[in-house]
């Protein structure tokens, strides 16, 4: 039978060299190194620690980006909780909400070195995925890939996800024009009148903003016109941008007049203007700068 304190069960159970241990009144006393292999012991049980603790999370950018249209864009998602990921071991799950159906379709796949891409030229980068970031690229973004997306970030024993809203807009183009216009009366006698008439296209998405604006003078600033002024319905175009046409009869002459269009794909408002002078039936469209 083998001591339980003494050189040969020493070396029988550990493999560790006698001077490491020394036995008093029936204990065993650890040496120098026994001490040391503890202490190593412990860093490597910090380090994976550190680098494993916490639980998954998956953190979006807010709950809506947006995008203009044609451009590119990086919807974001990071997974917190970890210091490194291996991609070896991280599967990763891009959806997006169908706008019609309401189903969730997957745009893409990635787990180790397999990689299914149901969305031609999205992207996940693996090197950024190493610490933690499963953003997703889009490239030449169009007006359908609008949408709810959910981000599923999977490691060993842990799974999390989060969404987010995209948001794909279109500026509008607008072109502000001096029209002439002929109307009959109940005795067949005609009358002529000038209208201005601001039109904005290709933009999405719907929300947009008009006001005529004209130049007071006597009082040196702005002045929003509130009468003599209506506005078309929005027309649906064939490439889902829409179409809208506001209007304002011209009852002064000399004055300058403006048509601003606020619209969420534009930093600034924008401002078409005119000056009507007396005796024109004519003017040249003035495109949007």
């Amino acid at each position: 039978m083998l001591s339980l304190c003494g050189p040969g069960a020493l070396s029988a159970a550990s493999g560790l060299s006698q001077p490491g241990w020394a036995c008093t009144a029936g204990r065993t006393v650890q040496g120098p190194a026994v001490r040391l292999g503890a202490v190593v012991l412990l860093l490597l049980l910090l380090c994976w620690a550190q680098l494993t603790s916490g639980s998954l999370e998956v953190v979006m950018q807010g709950r809506t980006q947006t995008v203009l249209l044609n451009n590119n864009v990086t919807i974001s998602c990071k997974a917190s909780g970890f210091r490194m990921l291996d991609p070896s071991t991280v599967g990763i799950r891009w959806y997006q909400k169908n706008q019609v159906s309401k189903a969730e379709d997957m745009v893409l796949e990635l787990y180790g070195d397999t990689k299914d891409v149901r969305q031609p030229g999205t992207e996940v980068s693996l090197k950024r995925l190493q610490s933690g970031d499963a953003s997703l690229q889009l490239p030449g973004v169009h007006l359908w890939d609008a949408g709810v997306y959910r981000c599923r970030v999977a490691v060993p024993y842990e799974k999390a996800h989060g969404t987010v809203l995209l948001e794909v807009l279109a500026p509008p183009n607008c072109t502000l024009n001096l029209e002439q216009t002929t109307e009959k009366n109940k005795e067949s006698h005609s009358s002529h009148s000038s209208r201005l008439a601001c039109q904005c296209h290709g933009f999405h998405s719907k929300d947009i903003n008009r006001t005529w604006v004209k130049w007071n003078h006597s009082a040196s600033q702005d002045e929003v016109i509130s009468e003599g002024n209506w506005t078309d319905p929005v027309i649906t175009n064939e490439n889902a941008t829409f179409t809208i046409t506001s209007y304002l009869v011209v009852n002064s002459t000399e004055d300058n007049l403006y048509c601003e269009v606020q619209h969420p794909s534009l930093p600034t408002p924008l401002r078409l203007n005119i000056t009507v002078p007396v005796g024109e039936t004519n003017a040249t469209p003035l495109e949007n700068t």
